[in-house]
């Protein structure tokens, strides 16, 4: 962070971690925090949410760009040997907007999810 003061590029950056180092953390090289957001679990009708493995690709995306019915129509595919899973975690990429998403654990979790619909 003490870097990114010194570079004085004009841009918001995003920090995730635990809110107590990142104030600290933030207070040593003289900077101030603009906005802190909480998760607070889900609420409603959890029922209503796709599978565990399945939530786990799309929260890969830190604005949720991958969506569920995604990850099922290649999980299809694969599964159909049309795709190959690593073509299929490059697919599932494409729609991610901040870079973030991981090819590597996608490839993992629709490896996962083809072994259990086997």
């Amino acid at each position: 962070m003490k870097t990114l003061k010194e570079e004085n590029i004009g841009i918001s950056i995003v920090v995730s971690g635990l809110v107590s180092e990142i104030k600290q953390t933030v207070e040593e090289v003289g900077l101030n925090i603009h906005t802190v957001h909480f998760s607070l679990g889900t609420f409603g009708k959890n029922e209503l949410l796709p599978s565990k493995k399945v939530l786990e690709v799309t929260t890969t995306c830190g604005h949720h760009c991958i969506s569920p019915q995604s990850i099922k129509h290649y999980s299809k595919l694969i599964k159909n040997e049309k795709i190959t899973v690593e073509k299929a975690a490059e697919k599932l990429a494409e729609p991610c907007i901040c870079g973030i998403f991981n090819t590597s654990k996608a490839i993992s979790i629709l490896n996962e999810l083809n072994e259990v619909d086997s």
